[in-house]
Order: C-alpha cells, then sequence, then structure tokens
C-alpha cells in the first residue's frame, strides 16, 4: 500500500502549495465555512468515491479528484480540510444514503437479503474503499466515531428484528450483522473466487438464481426454532 499518515500530510501540503491562491485570501477554516451550492459538493463527492475506490486513501491525490470534480483542488481543501476530511465525509454520505430497512414478514427479511445483494454493483464504490481500508491495515479507521454510530443503529434494528422473532432472539445481534453483510457483499468482494467455486459470476442470471436460492433459506434458518 503507498505510503503511511505522515507521507499522507506531507502530500496533502504539497497539493495545498505555497502560493495558495484561496487560502492566502484569509478564508475561515473548513468548519467555519458557508455550504457550498449542493451540485459543487456532491460533485466533488462523487469524484473523491471514484478516486478512493480506485486507488485508497494512500494513493489517492487531491489534484486528481479536483480533475475528476472539474474544480480547483484548493476549493476541496477549503470544504473539507483535508484529504482525510474528504474521505470521511465521502464513505459517510454512501452510509447515509442507505435505504431504511423495512422488515415486518419472514418474507419482507428474505427480499431483503436478496435486496441487499443485487444492490452489489451499486455499492461498488463503497465496497472498494472497505477493501483499500482492509489492506491498509490502520489501527484507526478515517471517520471511526461517525461510522461506528451509523453501525449501532442497524444493530439496534437487528435487534428490533429479534424482537419480532424474525431473527433468532438468542443470537448476538452485532455477529448477526457481521453475518448478514457477508452473505450479501462476498460474491462482488471476491467475484473470482465465486466463479471458481460456481462458473459464474456475480451478475449473471445463474448466479443470482442460484445464490439467491440460498439467501431465502438462510434467511428462514436465522430465524427461531418453532
Amino acid at each position: 500500500m503507498p505510503g503511511n499518515r505522515d507521507e499522507l500530510s506531507i502530500e496533502d501540503e504539497r497539493d495545498r502549495g505555497a502560493a495558495d491562491p484561496v487560502l492566502s485570501h484569509g478564508l475561515p477554516p473548513c468548519g467555519e465555512a458557508p455550504a457550498p451550492p449542493l451540485d459543487t459538493r456532491q460533485r466533488i463527492l462523487e469524484a473523491a468515491k471514484e478516486e478512493f475506490a480506485s486507488v485508497g486513501l494512500a494513493g489517492a491525490r487531491v489534484a486528481e479528484i479536483a480533475r475528476r470534480a472539474e474544480c480547483n483542488k484548493q476549493l476541496i481543501y477549503h470544504y473539507f480540510g483535508d484529504k482525510s476530511g474528504l474521505y470521511a465525509a465521502a464513505i459517510t454520505d454512501v452510509l447515509g444514503t442507505r435505504p431504511p430497512l423495512e422488515v415486518g414478514s419472514r418474507a419482507d427479511f428474505e427480499e431483503l437479503l436478496l435486496r441487499g445483494f443485487e444492490a452489489g454493483p451499486a455499492r461498488r464504490r463503497f465496497l472498494r474503499m472497505l477493501m483499500w481500508e482492509a489492506l491498509a491495515e490502520e489501527e484507526e479507521l478515517v471517520g471511526e466515531q461517525h461510522r461506528r454510530e451509523i453501525s449501532e443503529k442497524i444493530v439496534a434494528h437487528v435487534s428490533r428484528l429479534q424482537g419480532a422473532r424474525l431473527v433468532d432472539p438468542g443470537l448476538p445481534p452485532r455477529f448477526v450483522l457481521m453475518a448478514i453483510f457477508a452473505l450479501i457483499t462476498l460474491p462482488w468482494l471476491l467475484p473470482q473466487f465465486a466463479k471458481l467455486v460456481t462458473g459464474h459470476r456475480p451478475h449473471e442470471p445463474a448466479f443470482v438464481e442460484g445464490y439467491g436460492s440460498v439467501l431465502r433459506a438462510l434467511a428462514r434458518r436465522l430465524g427461531p426454532e418453532t
């Protein structure tokens, strides 16, 4: 993996430049900046997701993100503070756009797993960002506290599913969530393994049909014994 946190700080400073045309005019720091127009901020975030998904946090360059977003890179520093701040905003933006988990019956729970798996291609950038994080083996995640808060909300929803007896209440909810996440994402994280084992890529109809039948069966088995 390219670089460590010290090198990232050096790269940030290099990108800022000594003759910063924006910061040299005394604009307020990121936390005090006025909110940018939604289209500009979202354009930066979308460009950042593509860059981080392609090369990870360490390999990403602010100049390349600015090129993708068609904006001055100093605008990125102005709104997000530094590259780590932009990364935290990008990954939180993905997590914040997840649809609510609406489950009222066992059939709904089965559909939830199926929809979660089928959404894999739409979450391509998010999954790739997670893979880069795993390879980096950092002790602390960027934006960890906020991401933990989001995870706690999902764990609480799993607990509600257990209260409704759609998931076995005897199972630890945090590990149920881990199992569900693994079930719906692993084929997209390791498509070569999926093809090696089944002869099909995850997006192919034969895989979707076969894996979908397994997901439905596992959803039923996660329920309490009757």
